[in-house]
């Protein structure tokens, strides 16, 4: 081979060698493009599932409140249902 013929491959194989170098980052990056979208819509996910917990949890509480006043008040009418026996049971 001629000298100027070697220094024309040795200018093509660095040339091919950038443009794999350069391939094999735009793949890198690719990937982690992938990943970071995967990851951001797992988060999505995760945090539709924690309102929805916090959605049930609220009503749980406004359920468990709704409860305890109708027990409290059906505890109160017995009582008084008790107390009014009792007071007819004295002066009757």
């Amino acid at each position: 081979m001629t000298s100027n013929m070697r220094r024309k491959k040795e200018e093509l194989e660095k040339q091919m060698n950038r443009m794999n170098e350069m391939n094999h980052k735009n793949t890198e990056k690719q990937h982690w493009t992938k990943v970071e979208r995967i990851e951001k819509e797992k988060l999505k996910l995760a945090n539709i599932k924690i309102k929805k917990l916090e959605e049930q949890y609220q009503q749980n509480q406004r359920t468990q409140k709704k409860q305890y006043f109708i027990t409290t008040t059906i505890s109160i009418c017995s009582l008084l249902g008790a107390l009014t026996s009792i007071f007819i049971a004295i002066f009757v």
